[in-house]
Protein backbone atom coordinates (compact mmCIF):
# COMPACT_ATOMS: atom_id res chain seq x y z
CA UNK A 1 0.00 0.00 0.00
CA UNK A 2 1.95 2.64 -1.38
CA UNK A 3 -0.79 5.48 -0.71
CA UNK A 4 -3.86 5.11 0.57
CA UNK A 5 -5.37 5.00 -2.62
CA UNK A 6 -5.19 1.56 -4.42
CA UNK A 7 -4.13 2.49 -7.88
CA UNK A 8 -5.04 -1.16 -8.57
CA UNK A 9 -8.66 -0.06 -8.19
CA UNK A 10 -8.07 2.04 -10.98
CA UNK A 11 -8.10 1.77 -14.74
CA UNK A 12 -5.12 2.85 -16.33
CA UNK A 13 -4.25 3.56 -20.09
CA UNK A 14 -1.27 2.92 -21.43
CA UNK A 15 0.81 6.22 -23.30
CA UNK A 16 3.64 4.88 -24.54
CA UNK A 17 2.81 6.47 -28.12
CA UNK A 18 1.92 9.23 -26.54
CA UNK A 19 5.39 9.51 -24.40
CA UNK A 20 7.15 8.49 -27.82
CA UNK A 21 5.42 11.34 -29.55
CA UNK A 22 6.66 13.93 -26.54
CA UNK A 23 10.01 12.86 -26.34
CA UNK A 24 10.21 13.06 -30.36
CA UNK A 25 9.15 16.94 -30.17
CA UNK A 26 11.11 17.47 -27.47
CA UNK A 27 14.53 16.37 -28.95
CA UNK A 28 13.72 18.05 -31.94
CA UNK A 29 13.12 21.44 -30.70
CA UNK A 30 15.14 22.24 -27.58
CA UNK A 31 18.51 22.40 -26.08
CA UNK A 32 19.94 19.19 -23.25
CA UNK A 33 19.30 21.38 -20.37
CA UNK A 34 15.85 22.69 -21.74
CA UNK A 35 15.12 19.40 -23.09
CA UNK A 36 15.80 17.77 -19.92
CA UNK A 37 13.59 19.92 -18.35
CA UNK A 38 10.80 19.68 -20.66
CA UNK A 39 10.95 15.50 -19.91
CA UNK A 40 11.03 15.90 -16.26
CA UNK A 41 7.78 18.25 -16.29
CA UNK A 42 6.24 15.91 -18.75
CA UNK A 43 7.25 13.37 -15.73
CA UNK A 44 6.04 15.01 -12.68
CA UNK A 45 2.33 15.96 -15.13
CA UNK A 46 1.93 12.22 -15.04
CA UNK A 47 2.53 11.14 -11.39
CA UNK A 48 0.00 13.95 -10.75
CA UNK A 49 -2.07 12.19 -13.01
CA UNK A 50 -1.83 9.00 -11.10
CA UNK A 51 0.26 7.28 -14.19
CA UNK A 52 3.51 6.10 -12.61
CA UNK A 53 4.46 3.24 -14.85
CA UNK A 54 4.38 5.71 -17.72
CA UNK A 55 6.00 8.60 -15.48
CA UNK A 56 9.09 5.78 -14.99
CA UNK A 57 9.15 5.10 -18.61
CA UNK A 58 10.07 8.64 -19.12
CA UNK A 59 12.32 9.55 -16.31
CA UNK A 60 14.24 6.54 -17.88
CA UNK A 61 14.76 7.85 -21.17
CA UNK A 62 15.81 10.75 -19.42
CA UNK A 63 18.13 9.49 -17.55
CA UNK A 64 20.34 9.23 -21.10
CA UNK A 65 20.59 12.91 -20.65
CA UNK A 66 22.09 13.02 -17.20
CA UNK A 67 25.57 13.36 -18.00
CA UNK A 68 24.88 16.94 -19.66
CA UNK A 69 22.63 18.32 -16.74
CA UNK A 70 23.26 20.40 -14.33
CA UNK A 71 23.30 18.92 -10.65
CA UNK A 72 20.11 20.98 -9.71
CA UNK A 73 18.46 18.80 -12.49
CA UNK A 74 20.11 15.48 -11.82
CA UNK A 75 18.85 15.98 -8.18
CA UNK A 76 15.10 16.32 -9.60
CA UNK A 77 15.60 13.77 -11.82
CA UNK A 78 16.50 11.73 -9.09
CA UNK A 79 13.24 13.29 -6.87
CA UNK A 80 10.91 12.61 -9.51
CA UNK A 81 12.52 8.73 -9.89
CA UNK A 82 11.32 8.15 -6.21
CA UNK A 83 8.18 9.84 -6.90
CA UNK A 84 7.11 7.63 -9.24
CA UNK A 85 8.72 4.28 -7.70
CA UNK A 86 6.89 5.13 -4.68
CA UNK A 87 3.20 5.52 -6.91
CA UNK A 88 3.86 2.93 -8.96
CA UNK A 89 2.60 -0.65 -7.59
CA UNK A 90 5.16 -2.62 -9.68
CA UNK A 91 7.80 -1.38 -7.96
CA UNK A 92 9.67 -0.70 -4.30
CA UNK A 93 12.32 0.95 -2.86
CA UNK A 94 15.65 -1.68 -1.99
CA UNK A 95 17.98 1.34 -0.79
CA UNK A 96 17.88 4.17 1.46
CA UNK A 97 20.94 5.91 -0.23
CA UNK A 98 19.87 7.87 -3.09
CA UNK A 99 16.86 9.10 -0.92
CA UNK A 100 19.38 10.63 1.93
CA UNK A 101 20.84 12.67 -0.64
CA UNK A 102 18.09 14.19 -1.90
CA UNK A 103 16.94 14.81 1.72
CA UNK A 104 20.12 16.68 2.32
CA UNK A 105 20.21 18.60 -0.58
CA UNK A 106 16.88 19.71 -0.56
CA UNK A 107 17.39 20.49 3.29
CA UNK A 108 20.14 23.24 1.81
CA UNK A 109 18.71 24.15 -1.41
CA UNK A 110 14.81 23.20 -1.36
CA UNK A 111 11.78 24.71 -0.24
CA UNK A 112 9.28 23.96 2.86
CA UNK A 113 7.48 21.43 0.52
CA UNK A 114 10.80 19.60 -1.34
CA UNK A 115 11.55 19.07 1.99
CA UNK A 116 8.54 17.21 3.27
CA UNK A 117 8.31 15.52 0.16
CA UNK A 118 11.77 14.26 0.70
CA UNK A 119 11.79 12.94 4.03
CA UNK A 120 8.01 11.29 3.08
CA UNK A 121 9.97 9.10 0.51
CA UNK A 122 12.31 8.60 2.58
CA UNK A 123 9.75 7.23 5.12
CA UNK A 124 8.52 5.18 2.34
CA UNK A 125 11.67 3.64 1.03
CA UNK A 126 12.35 2.57 5.18
CA UNK A 127 8.24 1.26 4.70
CA UNK A 128 9.30 -1.11 1.85
CA UNK A 129 12.24 -2.04 3.53
CA UNK A 130 9.99 -3.45 6.83
CA UNK A 131 11.25 -0.72 8.91
CA UNK A 132 8.24 0.69 10.17
CA UNK A 133 9.48 2.20 13.18
CA UNK A 134 12.08 4.29 11.56
CA UNK A 135 9.35 4.50 8.48
CA UNK A 136 7.05 6.72 11.28
CA UNK A 137 9.66 8.56 12.32
CA UNK A 138 10.45 10.01 8.78
CA UNK A 139 7.01 10.81 8.49
CA UNK A 140 6.81 12.82 11.70
CA UNK A 141 9.62 14.96 10.29
CA UNK A 142 7.84 15.26 7.24
CA UNK A 143 4.47 16.37 9.10
CA UNK A 144 7.19 18.85 10.81
CA UNK A 145 8.64 20.47 7.62
CA UNK A 146 5.02 21.32 6.06
CA UNK A 147 3.94 25.10 6.41
CA UNK A 148 0.66 24.58 6.73
CA UNK A 149 -0.02 28.53 7.18
CA UNK A 150 1.13 29.30 3.79
CA UNK A 151 -0.51 29.43 0.63
CA UNK A 152 1.22 26.87 -1.57
CA UNK A 153 1.52 24.33 0.96
CA UNK A 154 1.67 21.00 -0.76
CA UNK A 155 -1.31 19.38 0.72
CA UNK A 156 -1.39 16.54 -1.67
CA UNK A 157 1.69 15.23 -0.23
CA UNK A 158 0.63 15.88 3.50
CA UNK A 159 -2.46 13.54 3.16
CA UNK A 160 -0.39 11.21 1.66
CA UNK A 161 2.05 11.43 4.66
CA UNK A 162 -0.93 10.95 7.24
CA UNK A 163 -2.32 8.34 5.37
CA UNK A 164 0.89 6.49 5.39
CA UNK A 165 0.97 6.82 9.38
CA UNK A 166 -2.52 5.71 9.73
CA UNK A 167 -1.70 3.15 7.43
CA UNK A 168 1.16 1.87 9.90
CA UNK A 169 -0.26 2.26 12.87
CA UNK A 170 -3.12 0.16 11.32
CA UNK A 171 -0.63 -2.67 10.83
CA UNK A 172 0.48 -2.27 14.97
CA UNK A 173 -3.03 -2.47 15.83
CA UNK A 174 -3.01 1.02 17.33
CA UNK A 175 -6.86 2.20 16.06
CA UNK A 176 -6.86 5.13 18.36
CA UNK A 177 -3.25 6.34 16.36
CA UNK A 178 -4.66 5.42 13.25
CA UNK A 179 -8.18 7.35 13.71
CA UNK A 180 -6.10 10.53 14.14
CA UNK A 181 -3.88 10.18 11.37
CA UNK A 182 -6.42 9.39 9.04
CA UNK A 183 -8.94 12.52 10.09
CA UNK A 184 -5.46 14.32 8.92
CA UNK A 185 -5.67 12.94 5.87
CA UNK A 186 -9.25 13.70 5.38
CA UNK A 187 -8.80 17.30 5.80
CA UNK A 188 -5.92 17.40 3.98
CA UNK A 189 -7.26 16.00 1.10
CA UNK A 190 -10.33 17.71 1.23
CA UNK A 191 -8.00 21.04 1.12
CA UNK A 192 -5.74 19.63 -1.97
CA UNK A 193 -9.45 18.83 -3.84
CA UNK A 194 -8.21 15.27 -4.30
CA UNK A 195 -11.44 13.38 -3.94
CA UNK A 196 -10.26 9.73 -3.82
CA UNK A 197 -8.38 9.96 -1.64
CA UNK A 198 -11.00 11.78 0.91
CA UNK A 199 -13.29 9.05 0.81
CA UNK A 200 -10.94 6.26 0.53
CA UNK A 201 -9.60 7.76 3.51
CA UNK A 202 -13.10 7.98 5.41
CA UNK A 203 -13.88 4.62 3.82
CA UNK A 204 -10.41 3.38 5.73
CA UNK A 205 -11.85 5.10 9.09
CA UNK A 206 -14.58 2.55 9.56
CA UNK A 207 -12.30 0.11 9.25
CA UNK A 208 -10.82 1.61 11.95
CA UNK A 209 -13.67 2.10 14.39
CA UNK A 210 -14.16 -1.80 13.51
CA UNK A 211 -11.10 -2.85 15.16
CA UNK A 212 -11.96 -0.51 17.76
CA UNK A 213 -14.84 -2.80 17.99
CA UNK A 214 -17.46 0.31 17.47
CA UNK A 215 -19.69 -1.57 15.06
CA UNK A 216 -22.38 0.65 14.68
CA UNK A 217 -19.72 3.27 13.51
CA UNK A 218 -18.24 0.99 10.80
CA UNK A 219 -21.88 0.58 9.25
CA UNK A 220 -22.77 4.79 9.42
CA UNK A 221 -19.52 5.31 7.62
CA UNK A 222 -19.21 2.85 5.27
CA UNK A 223 -22.65 3.55 3.62
CA UNK A 224 -22.30 7.32 4.17
CA UNK A 225 -18.87 7.29 1.94
CA UNK A 226 -20.54 4.49 -0.64
CA UNK A 227 -22.96 7.54 -1.04
CA UNK A 228 -20.71 9.86 -1.47
CA UNK A 229 -18.77 7.83 -4.56
CA UNK A 230 -22.02 7.05 -5.90
CA UNK A 231 -22.17 11.06 -5.94
CA UNK A 232 -18.52 11.70 -7.47
CA UNK A 233 -19.11 9.05 -9.83
CA UNK A 234 -16.64 6.38 -8.40
CA UNK A 235 -19.51 3.82 -8.93
CA UNK A 236 -17.17 0.51 -8.79
CA UNK A 237 -15.55 2.05 -5.39
CA UNK A 238 -19.45 2.70 -3.86
CA UNK A 239 -19.97 -1.31 -3.65
CA UNK A 240 -16.13 -1.78 -2.67
CA UNK A 241 -17.07 0.01 0.77
CA UNK A 242 -20.28 -1.90 1.09
CA UNK A 243 -17.46 -5.00 1.63
CA UNK A 244 -16.80 -4.95 5.55
CA UNK A 245 -20.63 -4.25 6.19
CA UNK A 246 -21.43 -7.21 4.60
CA UNK A 247 -19.18 -9.13 7.17
CA UNK A 248 -21.20 -7.31 10.09
CA UNK A 249 -24.30 -8.09 8.52
CA UNK A 250 -23.56 -11.92 8.19
CA UNK A 251 -21.78 -11.66 12.26
CA UNK A 252 -24.99 -10.20 13.56
CA UNK A 253 -26.99 -12.78 11.40
CA UNK A 254 -29.28 -9.91 8.88
CA UNK A 255 -29.91 -12.05 5.99
CA UNK A 256 -32.14 -9.41 4.56
CA UNK A 257 -29.25 -6.78 4.96
CA UNK A 258 -26.43 -8.96 3.57
CA UNK A 259 -28.29 -10.24 0.50
CA UNK A 260 -29.18 -6.55 -0.91
CA UNK A 261 -25.04 -5.94 -0.69
CA UNK A 262 -24.36 -9.23 -2.38
CA UNK A 263 -26.84 -8.45 -5.42
CA UNK A 264 -25.12 -4.85 -5.81
CA UNK A 265 -21.82 -6.36 -5.24
CA UNK A 266 -22.41 -9.00 -7.95
CA UNK A 267 -23.91 -6.77 -10.84
CA UNK A 268 -22.24 -3.35 -9.75
CA UNK A 269 -18.67 -4.22 -9.17
CA UNK A 270 -17.19 -5.06 -12.15
CA UNK A 271 -15.48 -7.39 -10.45
CA UNK A 272 -17.36 -10.71 -11.60
CA UNK A 273 -17.22 -12.34 -14.85
CA UNK A 274 -20.28 -13.49 -17.24
CA UNK A 275 -19.95 -16.94 -15.39
CA UNK A 276 -20.53 -15.30 -11.92
CA UNK A 277 -16.34 -15.63 -11.37
CA UNK A 278 -14.63 -12.90 -8.76
CA UNK A 279 -11.54 -11.73 -10.37
CA UNK A 280 -8.10 -13.71 -9.15
CA UNK A 281 -7.31 -12.03 -5.72
CA UNK A 282 -10.77 -12.08 -4.61
CA UNK A 283 -11.40 -15.53 -3.98
CA UNK A 284 -12.71 -14.63 -0.24
CA UNK A 285 -15.92 -13.27 -0.83
CA UNK A 286 -16.98 -16.68 -1.46
CA UNK A 287 -16.85 -17.08 2.16
CA UNK A 288 -19.43 -14.29 2.67
CA UNK A 289 -21.67 -15.79 0.18
CA UNK A 290 -21.40 -19.19 1.58
CA UNK A 291 -22.14 -18.26 5.17
CA UNK A 292 -24.96 -16.10 3.39
CA UNK A 293 -26.56 -19.60 2.26
CA UNK A 294 -25.64 -20.92 5.16
CA UNK A 295 -27.30 -18.63 7.37
CA UNK A 296 -30.83 -18.73 5.40
CA UNK A 297 -30.75 -22.62 5.10
CA UNK A 298 -29.46 -23.42 1.93
CA UNK A 299 -26.67 -26.01 2.74
CA UNK A 300 -26.23 -26.87 -0.77
CA UNK A 301 -25.18 -23.86 -2.14
CA UNK A 302 -23.34 -23.04 0.83
CA UNK A 303 -21.16 -26.06 0.04
CA UNK A 304 -20.95 -24.99 -3.46
CA UNK A 305 -19.11 -21.82 -2.68
CA UNK A 306 -17.07 -22.70 0.49
CA UNK A 307 -15.39 -25.50 -1.93
CA UNK A 308 -15.30 -23.16 -4.87
CA UNK A 309 -12.95 -20.41 -2.96
CA UNK A 310 -10.85 -23.91 -1.51
CA UNK A 311 -10.54 -24.56 -5.63
CA UNK A 312 -10.07 -20.92 -7.02
CA UNK A 313 -7.02 -20.04 -4.20
CA UNK A 314 -4.32 -21.29 -1.93
CA UNK A 315 -4.35 -18.20 0.08
CA UNK A 316 -3.98 -19.37 3.79
CA UNK A 317 -7.27 -17.28 4.71
CA UNK A 318 -8.99 -18.71 2.09
CA UNK A 319 -8.26 -22.47 3.41
CA UNK A 320 -9.14 -21.42 6.39
CA UNK A 321 -12.23 -19.94 6.08
CA UNK A 322 -12.98 -22.98 3.95
CA UNK A 323 -12.26 -26.05 6.61
CA UNK A 324 -14.40 -23.19 9.05
CA UNK A 325 -17.40 -23.22 6.77
CA UNK A 326 -17.52 -26.99 5.92
CA UNK A 327 -17.09 -27.42 9.33
CA UNK A 328 -20.48 -25.39 10.23
CA UNK A 329 -22.41 -26.86 7.23
CA UNK A 330 -21.82 -30.31 8.35
CA UNK A 331 -22.87 -29.31 11.82
CA UNK A 332 -26.00 -28.05 10.25
CA UNK A 333 -26.28 -31.61 8.18
CA UNK A 334 -25.69 -33.60 11.88
CA UNK A 335 -22.81 -35.48 10.21
CA UNK A 336 -20.66 -35.64 13.61
CA UNK A 337 -17.94 -37.42 11.83
CA UNK A 338 -17.26 -34.65 9.16
CA UNK A 339 -18.01 -31.61 11.68
CA UNK A 340 -14.90 -33.82 13.31
CA UNK A 341 -12.50 -33.45 10.18
CA UNK A 342 -13.32 -29.97 9.35
CA UNK A 343 -12.37 -29.10 12.83
CA UNK A 344 -9.55 -30.88 12.87
CA UNK A 345 -8.50 -29.16 9.81
CA UNK A 346 -9.48 -25.61 10.61
CA UNK A 347 -8.14 -25.97 13.72
CA UNK A 348 -4.76 -27.16 12.14
CA UNK A 349 -5.21 -24.14 9.42
CA UNK A 350 -5.88 -21.87 12.16
CA UNK A 351 -2.83 -22.79 13.89
CA UNK A 352 -0.75 -21.95 10.91
CA UNK A 353 -2.20 -18.82 10.67
CA UNK A 354 -1.90 -18.24 14.02
CA UNK A 355 2.02 -19.07 13.60
CA UNK A 356 2.38 -16.71 10.65
CA UNK A 357 0.80 -13.92 12.58
CA UNK A 358 2.84 -14.13 15.50
CA UNK A 359 5.59 -14.68 13.76
CA UNK A 360 4.57 -11.37 12.05
CA UNK A 361 4.00 -10.10 14.93
CA UNK A 362 7.34 -10.96 16.67
CA UNK A 363 9.05 -9.25 13.73
CA UNK A 364 7.07 -6.18 14.31
CA UNK A 365 8.01 -6.09 18.16
CA UNK A 366 11.19 -6.95 17.42
CA UNK A 367 11.86 -3.75 15.04
CA UNK A 368 9.74 -1.80 17.85
CA UNK A 369 11.93 -3.01 20.38
CA UNK A 370 14.94 -2.07 18.36
CA UNK A 371 13.64 1.09 17.24
CA UNK A 372 12.91 2.01 21.20
CA UNK A 373 16.77 1.37 21.91
CA UNK A 374 17.42 3.30 19.39
CA UNK A 375 15.33 6.38 20.36
CA UNK A 376 16.62 5.92 24.03
CA UNK A 377 20.04 6.35 23.07
CA UNK A 378 19.15 8.98 20.72
CA UNK A 379 17.28 10.69 23.70
CA UNK A 380 20.00 9.97 26.19
CA UNK A 381 22.70 11.90 23.75
CA UNK A 382 20.35 14.30 23.31
CA UNK A 383 19.71 15.19 26.72
CA UNK A 384 23.77 14.88 27.28
CA UNK A 385 24.29 17.66 24.74
CA UNK A 386 21.70 20.03 26.13
CA UNK A 387 23.43 19.40 29.46
CA UNK A 388 26.86 20.10 27.49
CA UNK A 389 25.11 23.09 26.20
CA UNK A 390 23.79 24.03 29.50
CA UNK A 391 26.90 24.01 31.43
CA UNK A 392 29.17 25.71 28.74
CA UNK A 393 26.65 28.64 29.22
CA UNK A 394 27.18 28.55 33.19
CA UNK A 395 30.69 28.42 32.08
CA UNK A 396 30.67 31.21 30.02
CA UNK A 397 28.06 33.22 31.97
CA UNK A 398 30.73 32.70 35.57
CA UNK A 399 33.47 34.06 33.06
CA UNK A 400 31.38 37.15 31.98
CA UNK A 401 30.92 37.97 35.27
CA UNK A 402 34.47 37.38 36.62
CA UNK A 403 35.88 39.31 33.60
CA UNK A 404 33.50 41.90 34.51
CA UNK A 405 34.76 42.03 38.31
CA UNK A 406 38.41 41.94 37.09
CA UNK A 407 37.58 44.89 34.86
CA UNK A 408 36.25 47.10 37.91
CA UNK A 409 39.41 45.78 39.85
CA UNK A 410 41.41 46.84 37.83
CA UNK A 411 39.80 50.09 36.88
CA UNK A 412 39.58 50.25 40.96
CA UNK A 413 43.32 50.04 41.19
CA UNK A 414 44.15 52.48 38.21
CA UNK A 415 42.22 54.98 40.08
CA UNK A 416 43.77 54.43 43.76
CA UNK A 417 47.30 54.33 42.30
CA UNK A 418 46.69 57.79 39.81
CA UNK A 419 44.90 59.27 43.42
CA UNK A 420 48.50 58.24 44.83
CA UNK A 421 50.73 59.43 42.02
CA UNK A 422 48.15 62.64 41.99
CA UNK A 423 49.26 63.49 45.38
CA UNK A 424 52.69 62.60 45.47
CA UNK A 425 52.81 64.88 42.39
CA UNK A 426 51.11 68.19 44.14
CA UNK A 427 53.84 67.58 47.01
CA UNK A 428 56.42 67.56 45.14
CA UNK A 429 55.20 70.90 42.62
CA UNK A 430 54.36 72.13 46.03
CA UNK A 431 58.03 72.11 46.97
CA UNK A 432 59.18 73.40 43.71
CA UNK A 433 57.11 75.98 44.26
CA UNK A 434 58.23 76.91 47.80
CA UNK A 435 61.62 76.20 47.00
CA UNK A 436 61.19 78.99 43.93
CA UNK A 437 59.46 81.70 46.41
CA UNK A 438 61.95 80.77 49.21
CA UNK A 439 65.06 81.49 46.52
CA UNK A 440 63.92 84.70 44.95
CA UNK A 441 63.61 86.00 48.65
CA UNK A 442 67.00 85.11 49.84
CA UNK A 443 67.77 87.07 47.34
CA UNK A 444 65.40 89.43 48.75
CA UNK A 445 67.45 89.13 51.43
CA UNK A 446 70.82 89.73 50.75
CA UNK A 447 69.90 93.44 50.54
CA UNK A 448 68.60 93.24 54.31
CA UNK A 449 69.44 91.66 57.94
CA UNK A 450 72.02 89.01 57.96
CA UNK A 451 69.65 87.25 60.39
CA UNK A 452 66.90 86.91 57.80
CA UNK A 453 69.33 85.70 55.32
CA UNK A 454 70.91 83.00 57.31
CA UNK A 455 66.94 81.86 58.22
CA UNK A 456 66.09 81.39 54.20
CA UNK A 457 69.47 80.06 53.16
CA UNK A 458 68.11 77.10 56.36
CA UNK A 459 64.55 76.95 54.91
CA UNK A 460 66.38 76.91 51.39
CA UNK A 461 68.68 73.80 52.23
CA UNK A 462 66.09 72.04 54.23
CA UNK A 463 63.95 72.63 51.25
CA UNK A 464 66.73 71.05 49.26
CA UNK A 465 67.03 67.91 51.07
CA UNK A 466 63.35 67.19 50.72
CA UNK A 467 63.27 67.73 46.77
CA UNK A 468 66.36 65.32 46.49
CA UNK A 469 64.60 62.90 48.41
CA UNK A 470 61.61 62.77 45.82
CA UNK A 471 64.25 61.79 43.12
CA UNK A 472 65.04 58.39 41.91
CA UNK A 473 68.68 59.05 42.18
CA UNK A 474 71.51 61.53 43.19
CA UNK A 475 70.39 64.51 42.39
CA UNK A 476 72.63 67.69 41.89
CA UNK A 477 71.08 70.98 43.49
CA UNK A 478 73.31 73.07 41.41
CA UNK A 479 70.96 72.36 38.68
CA UNK A 480 68.49 74.00 40.42
CA UNK A 481 70.81 77.13 41.15
CA UNK A 482 72.50 77.19 37.85
CA UNK A 483 69.09 76.14 35.46
CA UNK A 484 66.40 78.00 37.24
CA UNK A 485 65.22 79.96 34.94
CA UNK A 486 64.62 76.61 32.57
CA UNK A 487 63.39 74.45 35.04
CA UNK A 488 61.06 76.98 36.19
CA UNK A 489 59.99 77.69 32.81
CA UNK A 490 55.97 78.83 32.36
CA UNK A 491 55.64 75.27 29.99
CA UNK A 492 57.60 73.06 32.68
CA UNK A 493 55.47 74.41 35.50
CA UNK A 494 52.40 73.99 33.61
CA UNK A 495 53.38 70.36 32.87
CA UNK A 496 53.92 69.39 36.28
CA UNK A 497 50.47 71.23 37.46
CA UNK A 498 49.03 68.39 34.93
CA UNK A 499 50.57 66.00 36.37
CA UNK A 500 49.37 67.30 40.07
CA UNK A 501 45.84 66.83 38.17
CA UNK A 502 46.84 63.39 36.31
CA UNK A 503 46.09 64.83 33.34
CA UNK A 504 48.05 63.10 30.75
CA UNK A 505 50.68 66.09 28.16
CA UNK A 506 49.84 66.78 24.45
CA UNK A 507 51.76 66.44 21.83
CA UNK A 508 51.69 69.76 21.49
CA UNK A 509 53.23 70.47 24.98
CA UNK A 510 56.17 67.32 24.15
CA UNK A 511 57.30 69.11 21.16
CA UNK A 512 57.11 72.20 22.94
CA UNK A 513 59.14 71.15 25.30
CA UNK A 514 61.67 69.68 23.05
CA UNK A 515 61.92 73.05 21.90
CA UNK A 516 62.69 75.20 24.95
CA UNK A 517 65.36 72.29 25.60
CA UNK A 518 67.00 72.56 21.93
CA UNK A 519 66.95 76.56 22.96
CA UNK A 520 68.51 75.81 26.66
CA UNK A 521 70.34 72.73 26.40
CA UNK A 522 71.25 72.45 22.34
CA UNK A 523 73.92 69.41 23.37
CA UNK A 524 71.45 67.33 25.07
CA UNK A 525 68.64 67.41 22.80
CA UNK A 526 71.20 66.48 19.56
CA UNK A 527 72.53 63.69 22.01
CA UNK A 528 69.48 61.65 22.56
CA UNK A 529 68.21 62.21 18.95
CA UNK A 530 70.86 60.66 17.41
CA UNK A 531 70.94 57.25 20.26
CA UNK A 532 68.09 55.87 18.26
CA UNK A 533 65.12 56.44 20.63
CA UNK A 534 61.79 56.63 20.58
CA UNK A 535 59.38 59.45 20.72
CA UNK A 536 58.51 57.59 23.93
CA UNK A 537 61.66 57.49 25.20
CA UNK A 538 63.13 61.02 24.26
CA UNK A 539 60.09 62.43 26.49
CA UNK A 540 61.19 60.42 29.32
CA UNK A 541 65.02 62.27 28.83
CA UNK A 542 64.04 65.38 28.58
CA UNK A 543 61.23 65.21 31.74
CA UNK A 544 64.22 63.56 33.43
CA UNK A 545 66.31 66.29 32.33
CA UNK A 546 63.84 68.85 33.63
CA UNK A 547 63.69 66.58 37.09
CA UNK A 548 60.30 65.53 36.98
CA UNK A 549 59.76 62.43 39.16
CA UNK A 550 59.05 59.02 37.78
CA UNK A 551 55.52 59.35 39.06
CA UNK A 552 54.79 62.63 37.26
CA UNK A 553 56.12 61.30 34.43
CA UNK A 554 53.75 58.08 34.25
CA UNK A 555 51.11 60.45 34.28
CA UNK A 556 51.70 62.81 31.44
CA UNK A 557 52.87 60.18 29.14
CA UNK A 558 50.16 57.75 30.96
CA UNK A 559 52.23 54.58 31.16
CA UNK A 560 51.99 52.41 33.96
CA UNK A 561 54.80 52.45 37.08
CA UNK A 562 56.13 49.11 36.11
CA UNK A 563 55.79 49.67 32.55
CA UNK A 564 58.07 53.05 33.37
CA UNK A 565 60.68 51.11 35.05
CA UNK A 566 61.14 48.86 31.93
CA UNK A 567 61.57 51.70 29.74
CA UNK A 568 63.72 53.84 31.72
CA UNK A 569 66.27 50.46 31.78
CA UNK A 570 65.85 50.24 28.20
CA UNK A 571 67.01 53.53 27.77
CA UNK A 572 70.08 53.68 30.35
CA UNK A 573 70.84 50.42 27.65
CA UNK A 574 70.96 53.05 24.76
CA UNK A 575 72.72 56.09 25.84
CA UNK A 576 75.17 54.71 28.44
CA UNK A 577 75.03 50.65 28.19
CA UNK A 578 74.23 50.42 31.80
CA UNK A 579 71.94 48.08 33.37
CA UNK A 580 68.96 48.38 35.37
CA UNK A 581 67.36 52.07 36.09
CA UNK A 582 68.53 53.34 38.89
CA UNK A 583 71.80 55.20 37.38
CA UNK A 584 69.34 56.98 34.28
CA UNK A 585 68.61 59.93 36.38
CA UNK A 586 72.38 60.78 37.06
CA UNK A 587 73.53 59.91 33.89
CA UNK A 588 71.30 61.78 32.24
CA UNK A 589 71.60 65.46 34.36
CA UNK A 590 75.31 64.62 34.00
CA UNK A 591 74.40 65.56 30.58
CA UNK A 592 75.11 69.32 29.56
Amino acid sequence: MHDIVNLSKMKKISHIYYIIITLAAVVASCSENARMTAVLNRADSLIMAEQPDSALMLIETAGLMKDDCSHSQLMRYELLKAKAINKSDMHVFTSDSTVKRLVSYYDSYGSRNEQMLTRYLLGSVYRDLGDAPRALECYRNAVEMADTTSADCDYYTLCRVHGQMAYLFHEYSSPEYEIEELRKAIDYSWKSKDTINALLAYESLGVAYYTKNEKDSLISIGLKVSRLYEKYGHHDFAVGALCPILTLFLDRKEYDKAKSIIDKLESESGKFDEYGNITVGNELYYDSKGRYYNGIGNLDSALYYFRKMAKSSDDMMCKEAYCRGLMNCYLAYNEPDSVAKYALLYCQQNDSAAVVRSSEEINRAKSLFDYNIAQTKMKKKTKEAENYKKMLFGIICILVVLAYLLYKLIKRRKRIMMQKLKETNEKYVSLLSKYANTKKELLRAYSYEEQYRIEKEKELQELRNIVAKYQTGKLDMSLFENEQELLFHPLVNKLHERATKAEKASIIELDELRNVMEHWLPDFVKFIRYKALSHREMAVCMLIRMCFLPSEIAVLLDVRPQSMTNIRTKINNKLFEAKGAKTLDENIRRLK
